[in-house]
């Protein structure tokens, strides 16, 4: 118990809370973030630090979670003897207040709805894959297996053990799967890998290493907290307190929030990655606090180990950079260098170890219809030209007084269109062309969906300034995945679409809407406190209502726990064989 907290602040706490305590970057400019926000990045940072150790030991073959223990306890150590009694906090310092309950809440909240998770331990299917590809790492110390029985066949004998006809579009990445999930990428070394970004994975590799199997089954429960925390935090420095606190507490309690804090899925690492990532860009960008630049392209750079959708999210964040240059903001040497960096080792990650994950992408690119090349080609002319008349200081001024108001309208537009007037027809599948009311219907409520395009509104008139990053982000995400959703609604993983930004992203503006306003002081006239406290009221009633609703979609999964009892049963039937048995299971393909 002691070895497992020890490692656990080892992990999670320690280097991160060392590093934002080092006398560097003015220093105390952030201390005077508030008490809370400085432990949310002490742990923050951490994941980064032991995300990028745990990947570099893994790429190199070479992990074990002792060495990271090792890496992790050196470089606190290094930290230490080099500023000493500096890394104390000086009366600059921000004490703990009321707000600081907000996030304890907010955790408690998830420790009682996010556990117990699943006990999806057997192959195949996503969740299959990712347990089985971090229990892998654990044992193993790699991203890549290498079969020995695999490398062993002969030439005429792999198809018996190598599905003969490769995914289309793949066909020149790998050779085959070796089960479910698995592709062979070099068949006479043995080489094999797993179908999905390796950062997930990792963890659940740290996690087994904390507390075995019940370990790495609690990975995504906590990355599902944390990604409440984020938004939070995320809503405070852009709204305010109560619109945040309600945005977080309508994802806690959000049924597929729930679902999917227990079930295994990379979307909720990137829904904490992103979050995150992008207020610490706009800490760095916005705020000027240089210490958070290499932090931004650190987390937004993990992010592409989590999923590849994350480029969504790097495009916008350098669409912010070139159109707040109306807000007399420059690129920052402090996020651009580490940014490229990471997105340099990316681009080698996927060519070189994950090859047939990229494959799909690639060959969706090569796919693109002469209308859609048309239309990118357009939006790179706007942009070039936006970038080049935006120079002049008439078009500067022009451009930051209309274009959130502009941008923010032209959503609201293509949203009307689309739930009232966008139908199927020839290349245009049905789901497709629903997204947009499937969401609001089974995940938002319509009523919900009017009152987060309003926030959005409100939000970019008062504030795009000063989150252009995100709020970019969001409108670029929301528009690629209702433009073609690409899964139907009958399929629960359709949700998993909404996780990373969309879902938190629409409930924080409902949290504006309802609390438009209750970010000034309580007024001092009598007639002002009135509409204030009416104002409240409605705000406060409509959420309850709408939050109401998510609580009845929710119970009804409460006492579930998918797969229950698997675990001793799969311990029971692998004791009837060891390792040198073969073991016979039927195709997936055997009813065809």
């Amino acid at each position: 118990m002691l070895y497992s907290l020890f490692s656990l602040i080892l992990v999670a706490y320690l280097p991160g809370a060392l590093i934002f305590r080092s006398p560097t970057f003015e220093r105390e400019r952030r201390e005077r973030l508030a008490t809370e926000e400085r432990v949310f990045w002490a742990i923050i940072i951490s994941i980064a630090v032991s995300s990028t150790i745990a990947l570099a030991l893994a790429w190199f073959e070479f992990y074990r979670f002792e060495r990271l223990l090792l890496i992790n306890g050196f470089l606190s150590g290094v930290i230490v003897a080099l500023y000493r009694q500096r890394l104390r906090f000086e009366g600059s310092a921000r004490l703990p207040n009321g707000t600081a309950l907000a996030p304890i809440a907010l955790i408690c909240l998830g420790i009682w709805l996010y556990f117990p998770p699943a006990e999806y331990l057997m192959g195949g299917k996503d969740p299959g894959v990712y347990m089985n590809e971090g229990l892998q790492i654990a044992q193993s110390g790699s991203l890549v297996i290498t079969d020995s029985l695999l490398a062993s066949l002969p030439p005429e004998s792999r198809d018996l053990f190598i599905s003969e006809q490769p995914e289309s579009g793949t066909q020149a990445a790998h050779t085959g799967l070796r089960f479910m999930g698995y592709f062979v990428t070099d068949p006479d070394s043995g080489t094999v890998v797993g179908q999905f970004p390796h950062l997930y994975p990792i963890w659940i590799a740290i996690g087994y290493g904390l507390d075995s199997i019940d370990g790495a089954r609690a990975v995504v429960g906590v990355w599902a907290i944390l990604g409440v925390l984020a938004l939070y935090f995320l809503g405070a420095r852009l709204v305010g307190t109560i619109p945040a606190l309600i945005g977080a507490l309508l994802l806690s309690i959000h049924v597929i929030q729930i679902w999917y804090s227990r079930y295994p899925n990379s979307e909720l690492v990137l829904q904490t990655m992103l979050l995150t990532g992008l207020l610490a860009f706009a800490r760095a960008y916005v705020d000027e606090l240089e210490f958070f630049g290499p932090v931004a392209a650190t987390l937004l750079g993990l992010s592409m180990f989590v999923r590849f959708p994350a480029v969504l999210c790097l495009l916008a964040v350098v669409g912010a950079m070139l159109i707040s240059t109306a807000d007399n903001r420059r690129p920052r040497a402090s996020f651009l260098a580490p940014f490229v960096m990471w997105q340099m080792l990316a681009g080698l990650y996927f060519l070189t170890i994950l090859k047939p994950y990229v494959a799909l992408p690639i060959e969706f690119v090569k796919n693109l219809t002469p209308s859609h090349i048309g239309l990118l080609v357009l939006g790179l002319l706007v942009t070039i030209f936006l970038c080049v008349s935006i120079q002049y200081k008439s078009v500067k001024i022009r451009v930051h007084s209309w274009f959130p108001t502009i941008l923010g309208l032209a959503v609201c537009c293509g949203a009307i269109y689309t739930y009232f007037f966008r139908t199927p027809g020839g290349l245009l599948a049905p789901h497709d062309a629903f997204a947009l009311r499937t969401y609001a219907l089974y995940y938002l409520n319509p009523y919900g969906l009017v009152a987060a395009l309003l926030g959005l509104v409100i939000v970019m008139r008062r504030s795009f300034w000063q989150a252009p990053a995100l709020l970019l982000t969001t409108i670029i995400v929301a528009f690629f995945y209702f433009y073609k959703i690409r899964i139907v609604p009958e399929h629960f993983w359709m949700a998993r679409r909404f996780l990373p930004i969309i879902l938190p992203m629409s409930l924080l503006f409902i949290g504006v809407v309802a609390f438009s306003g209750t970010h000034r002081a309580f007024p001092r006239e009598r007639q002002a406190r009135l509409r204030y406290l009416a104002r409240f009221a409605i705000g406060l009633t409509f959420v309850a209502l709408l939050g109401r609703q998510y609580v009845t979609a929710s119970s009804r999964i409460m006492n579930h726990v998918e797969y229950e009892g698997l675990i001793p049963r799969l311990e029971q039937i692998a004791e009837n064989f060891t390792a040198e048995d073969l073991v016979i299971v039927e195709s997936r393909a055997a009813s065809d």
